[in-house]
């Protein structure tokens, strides 16, 4: 048996659970607190809110009900936004009514794992959960493989290297005066880690999709954090702690500059 998915067997599996039936969700709800090594860290009828819960807490795995007959938007518009994005791809198992098979055929082209009707003879939450846990060794294994690149993914628990690279971003914006209480810095935490993982030419486009906010939003916030910065830190410590180039008639970096000098010090550090 491989030994890389053997370790991930006794790690929580967080379930995030997209549902528009109040029964429904009570009834996983419950299977899940009575269940070990499951957590339910989410549940919501939005697939606008869902994206931004995958966005903020990456869950191992989501149940997603394709009729939001009570909620907002629908299966595949979630599958959809995606698809399209850079985000760290959950386990999508399906639940649904609708038997179409385009319907099957599209959800499963814009990325569904798994597709359990609703309809079936067995359906119940009990199953729905102990299907997710069955798959639990193989869900682990093909996240941390995307979460971040070879390189960067080394025989550490990848959680505990992503956190460990979240608080050396933490020290460096600390050591050179980016204030955790100015907005451009969540955006350029974010932009970073996503230039060390999956460097994207429109990380400002990216970033402004997740936080629901225009892409000239998120670049003057960051670079407004980074013109702060470099009035208000002294030259020596800012020499001291940022030695790329950048043009010195302006005065500071890009933010495009500073988000790619981090990153690469960053990364050949781990």
């Amino acid at each position: 048996m491989n030994m890389e998915k053997d370790k991930n067997v006794g790690k929580i599996l967080k379930i995030l659970l997209i549902e528009d039936e109040p029964a429904e969700c009570a009834a996983i709800s419950r299977y899940v607190e009575s269940t070990e090594g499951v957590q339910l860290i989410g549940a919501t009828n939005s697939i606008g809110k869902a994206y931004s819960d995958v966005c903020d807490f990456m869950p191992d795995a989501v149940i997603l009900d394709m009729e939001l007959h009570k909620g907002e938007g629908d299966g595949i518009n979630f599958l959809e936004k995606l698809a399209y994005s850079s985000v760290i791809r959950p386990f999508i198992l399906v639940t649904t009514d609708n038997t179409s098979k385009t319907v099957f055929e599209k959800a499963r082209s814009l990325g569904a794992d798994f597709i359990i009707s609703k309809s079936q003879e067995n359906y119940s939450a009990e199953y729905v959960i102990d299907f997710l846990i069955s798959m639990k060794s193989t869900i682990f294994f093909r996240k941390n493989r995307q979460g971040l690149p070879e390189d960067v993914l080394t025989v550490d628990d990848p959680e505990e290297t992503t956190r460990r690279i979240l608080k050396r971003i933490d020290t460096e914006l600390d050591q050179i005066g980016i204030n955790p209480k100015v907005l451009g810095r969540k955006y350029l935490i974010d932009a970073i880690i996503m230039t060390m993982v999956k460097p994207e030419p429109n990380f400002c486009g990216v970033i402004a999709q997740k936080y629901n906010k225009s892409s000239q939003s998120i670049n003057h916030a960051m670079s407004t954090a980074i013109v702060k910065a470099w009035s208000k830190t002294p030259m020596n410590e800012l020499r001291r702690y940022y030695t790329a180039i950048f043009d010195a008639r302006k005065g500071y970096p890009t933010f495009s500059e500073f988000v790619h000098y981090y990153a690469r010090k960053i990364k050949s550090d781990l």
